[in-house]
């Protein structure tokens, strides 16, 4: 029958030249673009156009108009940058945004006549998206299909399909917060160049993600850009009694909650039914851990009419419906081990390593393998509740904070307690003893167990502090950040002592931590008398046998030679060797070690030469113990190297180190800490050989490789500046030289303190560099300072002491008081011998230079031509 046309005269006419079946082939296949069977027209009912089903939710306040909406946009023009479909799929967590998104695209096309058909389609479940679809067509198609209202539902939502893949009239089909992708099965809107389709969900699976798909694009809309967050919070609080000040707040404010769209909008709601509640008070609320998320958000009973469920709420169903997924039963259990970890990421190993299987698999009684968790990992992803990251191993896991928080409100106090210590437990077995490997990888360990922590307030000390907290302890003071390893140390020291008490072992190895954070502080001598009581006290609970007692006494020995008691750290040392092979045998990795100390110890008194057979023997038998590629092999090895180029042989130092330094890069890697060090070291023993320039230059590298891999403010990046600001000046390059000294004193002193070691030491080259550059007046003035400053902080016997009253010397003889010069070094040798004793190599130099100038001094007062030829001949190096 051929087709009728009629005239197109307003909203309330006849559709143009459309056909449809009514009932003689109902069995006929049905594509996209193309309806095959037998069918007539059939004039009935007008159709009021334009067709309007359903009703957006009301946009929000303050909306913000946000990239995705102009990405949407472009997808849904005509001829516009979209896929060619003009089907858009928006994905997100819930909470971001997609819903009102879609309203506000949907309400711009509400009162447009020139769209036909408009749908907004709440997908909850199968029956709604059918039901929907029954009712719009018997609203499109009552003229054409008389018993339409008597169809089945399943049909007439396929006649509805039918109609829109066929007709040139202009529809849009919104399908909102789709629960299950199964939902849709073969109801999905057809493609139609005269159609726009915009769905959103919170899934993320295969069956919605048509990203490679020629007729969908995919937005995955997250939370708001730290400028929207801000706008946002400025134009909704307008009207909110806060003071001026306070609008410095909303930068935080938006922070706290994760900058997510609802949560956002949810608190400005709050604030406002508040209105004595400021923006501080109110961030004062949330960081506080006796509110839960509902008693800092509006319940149900007091939303605005725009939002359908509290920000728990929306979270609650798509937590339900991961845990149903394959495999069932794991996905709640694995977020919850999430919600205590680092939101900005945690690593997959923590969650399919044997602790947390294990105990999944007692949860779900059954086997539960990698595969299983990365699987439930995955049904997570696909709701939005985490994200899934495997190009960042360190930081696959992600989850919004707030997520976590109301995952955690939901816990019984005494379920997030075992929760927190198996998490613990999880942590712990994936760390090293030492940061030796990966340092990202121990950042990011660090990070979740500070983040698990904070969440779970006291959980890992109940009944007694678990061994990761330690462990935070120990790598936040590998990591350089002694401060803040003190301030946890004191932490756990204090809570041990009074639940614990005082001879507890747990508030025994606190102290230690303590006394041995004071030594790296830069207080030796206090370490010493710290340790000393501590010996004590321990020696009197564990007796003199006990692990922590001997790992006491090896401290002592260390910062008694860190002070300049070279004899009493000497004697520590040996009497605990003797104790370590009594107790643990020759072969213990803890004899060992205590061997390498000692060895060190007498190479740092001046025996180097000592030193170097000592470490030769220990390192055969190292070698025997623990195999080749040891830690401590690799750390005995760069002790023999640097006290070779001690006794002399330069070039032996060096070979050493560049073969130390490809073995180190073959087991920890080239961006260890220790490999970085060795470069280090081999840059300086080459300097030492001559090559000042080469050294600048491969120092610049190693900086360079240095500040990419460690901490902002690691001692070891110190070090380095130090070392080529005085490269710099070997060189010749003696302005470079104060100008890097004088940016790492200041960076120093900000870190470390005024009266630190090391900052002494950097001062002490201060003044070097500016007398090399002709100004021995100066150098005499700055060293007189620094030699007051150690006498106060280190005592006057102390090495470096010793070693600024030579240097003060040589700059008073370079500034022509010789007489003053030699009168110091006489005194200053005495000293040395009585404090470092006569072979030392400290004492040696100082008797070299008294030689030297009483040689100049007796130089000056020969007379006339005599006394400019000795002095030449004496300068060319007699």
């Amino acid at each position: 029958m051929p087709r009728r046309r009629f005239p197109r005269t307003g909203p309330s006419e006849y559709p143009l030249g459309e056909t449809f079946a009514v009932d003689h082939n109902l069995g006929a296949q049905v594509g996209d673009n193309n309806v095959q069977r037998n069918t007539f027209y059939v004039p009935g009912v007008r159709t009021a156009w334009p067709v309007r089903l359903g009703v957006p939710p009301q946009v929000a306040d303050h909306y913000q108009h946000r990239d995705a909406r102009r990405q949407l946009a472009e997808a849904l023009a005509p001829g516009g940058t979209g896929a060619r479909g003009r089907s858009v799929v928006v994905s997100g967590l819930g909470g971001v945004g997609k819903s009102q998104l879609a309203a506000h695209h949907a309400w711009s096309v509400w009162p447009d006549s020139a769209i036909d058909l408009a749908v907004w389609m709440p997908v909850l479940s199968r029956d709604a998206v059918v039901s929907t679809y029954a009712e719009a067509s018997r609203q499109v198609l009552s003229g054409t299909i008389p018993d339409i209202a008597l169809r089945a539902p399943e049909e007439a939502a396929q006649l509805l399909r039918d109609w829109l893949a066929a007709t040139s009239r202009r529809w849009l089909m919104v399908l909102d917060d789709v629960q299950d992708p199964q939902d849709l099965h073969g109801l999905w809107p057809p493609h139609n160049d005269s159609g726009e389709i915009l769905l959103t969900s919170r899934r993320r699976d295969a069956a919605l993600n048509t990203a490679t798909s020629m007729w969908h694009r995919v937005i995955e809309l997250g939370v708001y850009t730290e400028t929207e967050a801000i706008d946002f919070l400025t134009k909704a609080l307008a009207g909110h009694a806060v003071h001026a000040v306070e609008r410095m707040q909303l930068q935080g404010l938006a922070e706290d909650l994760g900058r997510l769209p609802l949560a956002l909008s949810q608190a400005v709601a709050f604030l406002h039914d508040k209105p004595l509640l400021t923006v501080a008070g109110y961030r004062r609320r949330l960081a506080d851990r006796r509110y839960t998320l509902a008693d800092v958000l509006p319940s149900s009973a007091e939303l605005p009419d725009q939002y359908a469920a509290t920000v728990d709420a929306t979270w609650s169903l798509s937590i339900e419906r991961a845990d149903r997924l394959r495999p069932r039963g794991l996905a709640r259990p694995l977020l919850e081990v999430a919600s205590l970890l680092d939101p900005h990421g945690s690593p997959l190993a923590v969650f399919t390593g044997t602790v947390i299987r294990d105990c999944l698999a007692t949860a779900v009684g059954r086997e539960v393998d990698q595969e299983a968790v990365q699987d439930g990992l995955a049904c997570l992803h696909r709701l939005n509740l985490l994200t899934l990251d495997p190009t960042r191993p360190g930081r696959a896991v992600a989850v919004h904070p707030l997520v976590q928080r109301a995952v955690r409100d939901a816990l019984s106090p005494a379920h997030v307690g075992d929760l927190a210590r198996l998490t613990a437990d999880a942590l712990l077995d994936l760390w090293p003893e030492f940061d030796t490997a990966d340092l990202g990888v121990a950042r990011t360990l660090r990070s979740c167990s500070e983040a698990l922590d904070a969440v779970t307030v006291s959980a890992l000390s109940q009944p007694d502090h678990h061994p990761l907290l330690f462990r935070i302890g120990r790598s936040l003071a590998e990591s350089g950040q002694i401060t803040a390893s003190a301030t946890h140390f004191l932490r756990l020291c204090r809570d041990a002592t009074s639940r614990l008490g005082s001879v507890h072992l747990q508030t025994l190895a606190a102290r230690c931590h303590l006394a041995r954070l004071q030594g790296m502080a830069g207080d030796a001598s206090g370490a010493v008398t710290e340790f000393e009581a501590l010996r004590a006290t321990a020696e009197g609970a564990l007796g003199s046998d006990d692990d922590l007692v001997m790992a006491i006494c090896n401290d002592l020995a260390h910062w008694r030679d860190e002070s300049g008691d070279s004899a009493g750290a000497i004697a520590g040392y040996e009497q605990l060797l003797a104790n370590h092979q009594r107790v643990l045998g020759p072969d213990h990795l803890g004899t060992l070690c205590n061997r390498g100390n000692l060895a060190s110890c007498r190479g740092n008194a001046g025996d180097a030469v000592g030193a170097l057979a000592d470490l030769e023997a220990l390192l055969v038998d190292q070698l025997r113990v623990l195999g080749p590629d040891h830690y401590s092999i690799l750390i005995t090895r760069r002790h023999l190297a640097s006290f070779r180029g001690q006794a002399g042989d330069v070039p032996g130092a060096i070979a050493e180190y560049e073969m130390l330094l490809v073995e180190q890069q073959r087991v920890l890697g080239p961006d260890h800490p220790s490999t970085l060090t060795t470069r280090n070291n081999l840059v300086y023993w080459r300097s030492s050989a001559g090559d000042a320039t080469r050294a600048v230059a491969e120092a610049k590298v190693l900086l360079a490789d240095q500040r990419r891999v460690l901490e902002a403010d690691h001692p070891a990046l110190f070090t380095t500046r130090a070392n080529l600001a005085s490269w710099r000046g070997e060189a010749g390059d003696t302005g470079g030289a104060v100008a890097e000294l004088e940016a790492l004193l200041t960076d120093q002193r900000r870190i470390l303190g005024s009266d630190h070691p090391k900052n002494l030491a950097i001062r002490g080259m201060l003044a070097r560099w500016r007398g090399e550059g002709g100004d021995p007046a100066r150098a005499e003035a700055e060293y007189e300072s620094v030699l007051a400053d150690e006498c106060r902080v280190l005592g006057s016997d102390h090495r470096d002491t010793l070693i600024t009253r030579n240097n003060l010397a040589s700059w008073r003889g370079d500034a022509g008081d010789l007489a003053g010069a030699v009168a110091d070094l006489q005194a200053l040798l005495a000293d040395s011998e009585r404090v470092l004793g006569p072979g030392h190599k400290s004492t040696l130099t100082i008797r070299n230079n008294l030689i030297s100038w009483q040689m100049i001094a007796d130089l000056q007062s020969w007379p006339g031509w005599w006394k400019s030829l000795a002095m030449e001949w004496w300068a060319h190096g007699a």
